[in-house]
Parts: C-alpha cells; structure tokens; sequence
C-alpha cells in the first residue's frame, strides 16, 4: 500500500513538472498577442515610459478608432512613408493609424487607411513640429500623442461600430404612422439581407447645421451600417427642415448606385417627396434598390449603362407623359385648323404699297417732313455664373461614381437636393 501512494505521488509530480513549461507558454503568448503602439528599437525608453505610452495610445484608439505608433530606430529612415506603411500594414486589424518615426537625423509623421483623409499634410507637420519642441523621446511621443487625439476632437471623430446599433428605419421626423412603419422596415430587413447590402431610411427634421451629405455620411458611418469589411450599403436622409434630401452609398454601394443610376432613382422617388407621398416614396426607393443590386449581381455592371427603357415607368411618369403628349396632339390640331381657316379668308393677294386702294389725283401732297417718334433697344441678359445648386451628382459627363471622404475618413458616394 505504501509503495503505490509513493508510486501516484511521484507521477503527480512528473505531471506537475511536465505541465509548468506549457502554463509559462501560455502566458507569454498572450502577452505577445497584446498590441504594442510603441516600437523601441535602441532602447531608449524605460518600461515604465513604454507602459505609460501604451496606455496614452489605447485611450486615443478607444475613444476616436484610430491608432497611434511611435517607431525610434537607431539607424537613419531612408524611406519614411515605406517604413510606417510596412508597420501598418504589420497591424491587421488597423484600418486608420498616425505614425510618428525617430531616427538619428530626424523626426517624420505619417497617417495610413482612413487617417490619411483626417489628417492633411499640413496638419501632420503641424502636430510633428509641437512634438519636436518637447525634451526627450517621451515627452515627444506623449506630446504626439495628446496632438493627435486633441485634432481627433476638434474634428468629431468618433469610433465606427464594428455592428449596427439601429434599426434600417430610423423616422425621427414621424412622416410615417405605426403600419407603415412597420411594413417598410421589414421590406428594409429583407431586400438587406437578401442582397447583403444595407438600405436604410432615415428621417429627421433638423440635421444640427450640417449639410444634407455630411450628417447622411456620418449618420451610416457612426451607427454601424453596412455589410462586410467594406460597410456595403446605401442611405436615404429626408431633413424637414429644409426639405432636403441626401444619398449615401459606401463599399460595393458606390459601385452599385452610380451618378447616373442615384438621378434615375431620384427622378422616380422624389415627386412622392413633394407631394407629401411619404410612404410610397420610400417604397420606391427600397424596390429600387432592389432591383439595382440584382442587375449589378447578375451582370456585374451598374443599371445606368444598360437600357432604362426596358424598364416599366411609375405611375407619375406615366401620367406625366400622357399630359404632354396630349397637350402636343391639341397643339398640333389647333395650328392645322387655324391654317385652313386663314387661307379661306385671303380673297385677294397682297400689294407691295398703298396706290391700288387710292382714287386716282384724290391725294395731294404739298409738304414733306421727318418726325421720330420712338425707338426699339433690345437687351439680352448676360448669362450668371450660379455654382449653388440644389443638386450634387459629381460629373455628369462621364459613367461611374463621384466620391468623397466623410469626417471619419471613409470613402461614400452620393447625390443630394431638396424636394
């Protein structure tokens, strides 16, 4: 009996022994999972400087959603803009990042993914300049750090959900009563899903001084919308109070919804817009949408290089052209009649002056003067040159999308007016 319980406790221990190795293992490699913002290649930081920067440089990335590094490198950077992109690039799960490299000679600052529309050049050297003043290689990465979050600020920045916090449907504007509420967003929900795209409403009545174009862009970006690493979708923003109107597009969206294709959808919903015919404007909107992201996934090219006439008109464009072809036909009838009538009226030819209709030596004129009575001036406006319009498409000239950067530095396309 004793021998077995010296024979269990002595493999206790060999398990023991064997299974520290592994335990050691495991925590180590949960330390190397940890992201490092501070990369110290001649070790002229203090661990406790590097812990302090990591943690300045985390707030930064939890409160904005952008990353910050700073790289100091004992050797010269021949290439700065390679160096912080291959650091980038290291990062996988970065999509907007502000690098700040040291090296013996110099100081440089970079931005990369949607950092790079945030920041102009102007502002990066800005922010590397107030880093150089400071003394030591922490207070300048500290420095830089509390520049690039205090512009993240100024500008607005805010993180982008990695889900969608609303619903497709958001009517804050309440043009919509609860029925109609409900059945758009289910037929949202679907065409959404079906397609792996997200088509969202939304409606407001003030959008807090910002243009039609921003507050859509922002309202799709802060909220979490869109499918996939991309953001796919596209958004209608009513705002009541300048009876405004705003796209959106974002990822496959901006390929899907081009300049031509956003006038072609405009045409058929917005007259709803003007008549207070909410709800059927915004089912046309969602069945267009449909029907946009099905040509596109079955052909791959977008509906405004295919043929718009085989496509059946709206009962707007139906009623709209039957009145002007009716009014062409009444036209064209009246003018034949009115002709037929005029030449049964000629009963005699026209004379070049007055003698035929005078008695012969009834008229004597014995004197002669000039007397001006009036003159005619006509006047053509010179033509104004009006770059405010109630309608932004982009160039007109060519197929595709025009794009554009919102304040988080994502790339939308889109179209905006007013109804």
């Amino acid at each position: 009996m004793r021998k077995r319980f010296i024979s269990l406790f002595a493999v206790f221990v060999i398990i023991i022994v064997a299974a520290a190795p592994a335990f050691a293992s495991k925590d180590t490699s949960s330390d190397a999972e940890t992201p490092h913002h501070v990369i110290d290649d001649n070790g002229k930081l203090s661990d406790k400087d590097r812990a302090a920067l990591e943690k300045s440089a985390a707030k930064v990335y939890g409160t904005y959603g952008v990353d910050i590094f700073v790289y100091l490198s004992d050797d010269v950077i021949p290439h700065p803009q390679s160096a912080g992109e291959k650091i980038y690039d290291s990062k996988s799960y970065v999509n907007a990042a502000v690098i700040m490299m040291c090296d013996p000679d110099d100081t440089y600052v970079c931005a990369y993914g949607r950092a790079s529309h945030i920041f102009t050049s102007d502002e990066l050297d800005g922010i590397c300049t107030l880093s150089e003043g400071q003394k030591g290689y922490r207070k300048i990465f500290s420095k830089f750090i509390s520049e690039v979050g205090e512009r993240l600020n100024a500008l607005g920045v805010q993180p982008i959900p990695e889900e969608r916090l609303l619903p497709r449907l958001v009517d804050d504007a309440e043009l919509l009563d609860g029925d109609e509420e409900g059945k758009l967003l289910k037929k949202l929900d679907r065409i959404s899903e079906d397609q792996q795209l997200d088509v969202v409403i939304v409606t407001k009545y003030s959008l807090d001084g910002k243009t039609s174009t921003q507050y859509a862009d922002d309202f799709f970006d802060y909220n979490g919308y869109g499918f996939g690493q991309d953001h796919d979708g596209i958004l209608l923003l009513i705002g009541m109070e300048d009876r405004d109107w705003a796209i959106s597009t974002t990822g496959k969206g901006i390929d899907v919804f081009t300049d031509k294709g956003q006038q072609y959808m405009t045409d058929r919903f917005v007259p709803y817009l003007s008549n207070g015919e909410y709800y059927d404007s915004f089912v046309e909107f969602a069945d267009l949408c449909d029907e946009f992201i099905t040509r596109y996934d079955e052909t791959g090219v977008a509906l405004d290089y295919g043929d718009m006439s085989e496509r059946k008109p709206s009962a707007f464009e139906f009623a709209r052209s039957s009145i002007i072809g009716s009014i062409i036909v009444g036209l064209a009838v009246g003018f034949i009649n009115a002709i037929i009538l005029m030449r049964d009226l000629k009963s005699v030819s026209s004379q070049t002056d007055a003698r035929t209709y005078t008695v012969q030596g009834s008229l004597k004129i014995t004197t002669r003067s000039d007397l001006f009575l009036y003159n005619v001036v006509n006047r053509t406006a010179r033509p104004s040159n009006d770059s405010n319009s109630s309608n932004s498409r982009g160039s007109s000239e060519n197929n595709g999308s025009s794009t554009h950067y919102s304040s988080s530095g994502e790339s939308h396309g889109g179209s905006s007016g007013h109804f």
